[in-house]
């Protein structure tokens, strides 16, 4: 018999092994992968122009839809969290103010006692 009449055949079988292979193969990366390593990303569709509140850790922020898909939660920060500066009073005094630990603004204005 010629080769032209199993070469189908041959063919056939060489693609359903490389299908199985692939498959087992692919089974066993992603169940050894360790758990850190593995991305699990959920999207929920909205309106573009969309927002609403967020929280990292005590932190208010604000999550935006952009093209139909929410962004990561963005805390707006005026300052370096626990930094302090320079603030003054009517009497020329000057105290220091903190940077709350957001970042979102600072405390009240404190004076060492004299």
């Amino acid at each position: 018999m010629e080769l032209r009449y199993y070469l189908p055949f041959l063919i056939i079988i060489a693609l359903t092994a490389t299908l199985i292979y692939s498959f087992f193969l692919h089974t066993t990366l992603a169940t050894e992968m360790p758990l850190s390593t593995k991305l699990v990303v959920e999207t929920t569709i909205c309106k573009s122009g969309d927002s609403e509140p967020c929280k990292i850790n005590s932190c208010s922020g604000t999550i935006r839809c952009v093209n139909g898909i929410w962004g990561g939660c963005i805390v707006p920060q005026v300052c370096i969290p626990e930094e302090k500066i320079n603030c003054y009073a009517q009497t020329c005094s000057i105290g220091k103010k903190t940077c709350n630990e957001c970042g979102t603004g600072y405390g009240s204005c404190v004076f060492a006692d004299t």
